[in-house]
């Protein structure tokens, strides 16, 4: 049997097999399945030869399973023609990102998270810098806190967590959108616009981040208009 006879095989089996989990909503019946399986090398090679609901069930299972080695893969099914894939493989990169610490750490971030959601800001930032400092490899700690920082108009603090998030994770486009945020609240539309763009050649559907690169067009405009 030629290799791409059994990989159609064994897709139609993965379909049939996950498809009714995720459509029920059952995503523990789904993890069970997965990790029994359908290991993450042969889900990312769905990604490229999988047709199009093949496709969609291996981004959704990668953000279920998926671990640093599926980041690559998702990134580039953000530039494809399906807006659904699309929108899935933000989602699944979102929760691969969130799920690559420490169970203690994974806990803090949630806790923070919580505080966050509660306008606790301050609680929030402690609760990141526990995470970081029980796991200072986990990106998504650094840019939790990124986040928090931001909230509090604490704008070069959060520029040095998104810089140490992108150090840990090259392709996060969210911490690089950020950065863009960051750097125009300062007023530095430079490097805001440089972040900016950056983040759009991983993820050209970043909501407001073409707008906001169209104002800071704008505003070079007519500052050379005064100049």
């Amino acid at each position: 049997m030629a290799e791409s006879d059994g990989l159609q095989l064994n897709t139609t089996r993965f379909v049939k097999e996950l498809q009714p989990a995720f459509e029920n909503g059952d995503l523990r019946w789904a993890y069970e399945i997965l990790h029994e399986a359908w290991p993450v090398g042969w889900l990312i090679q769905l990604l490229i030869e999988g047709d199009a609901q093949a496709k969609r069930l291996a981004i959704m299972s990668l953000g279920l399973v998926g671990d640093g080695t599926a980041v690559g893969p998702l990134t580039r099914t953000l530039h494809d023609q399906d807006p659904k894939v699309i929108q899935l493989a933000d989602n699944s990169l979102r929760c691969i990102w969130c799920g690559m610490g420490k169970k203690q750490s994974s806990q803090l971030i949630k806790q923070g998270n919580s505080h966050l959601n509660h306008g606790n800001t301050e609680a929030a930032i402690e609760r990141f810098s526990m995470a970081i400092e029980t796991d200072p490899e986990f990106a998504e700690a650094y840019n939790q806190r990124a986040i928090a920082y931001c909230l509090a108009d604490r704008f070069e603090e959060a520029i040095a967590d998104y810089q140490a998030t992108l150090k840990l994770e090259p392709l996060h486009f969210v911490a690089m959108a950020n950065l863009g945020h960051c750097y125009c609240n300062l007023g530095d539309f430079s490097c805001a616009r440089h972040y900016y763009e950056q983040a759009l050649a991983i993820n050209p559907h970043l909501e407001g981040v073409a707008g906001a690169i169209d104002m800071i067009d704008r505003i070079n405009d007519a500052h050379d208009k005064v100049a």
